[in-house]
């Protein structure tokens, strides 16, 4: 039985190596440039918010209860004062 663990404790430290040799930066860079692609849909529909002036219509009213958990964390990094040196990084 201890040896079974043994096998299984190395067999998932040999999956979390590959795991990270191999698509650990592609899965952080898909789900940031995820999120940036939501953020900037939020911004087109409600931009309003901030005071963008965007014409809001009945699609964007219709996406809002998807969108009001992101609002905080949104208004937050688009209000965020920027330095030269993060938009270089972003690039």
């Amino acid at each position: 039985m201890a040896e079974q663990r043994t096998e299984n404790g190395l067999l998932q430290k040999i999956k979390k190596f590959l795991y990270g040799f191999f698509a650990h930066g592609m899965v952080e860079e898909t789900t940031r440039s995820r999120l940036y692609m939501e953020y900037y849909l939020i911004l087109i529909t409600y931009g309003n918010i901030i005071g963008i002036p965007f014409a809001t219509n009945y699609y964007s009213l219709r996406l809002l209860p998807y969108h009001i958990p992101l609002f905080k964390p949104w208004k937050r990094w688009i209000l965020r004062e920027k330095d030269i040196f993060e938009m270089i990084r972003e690039c």
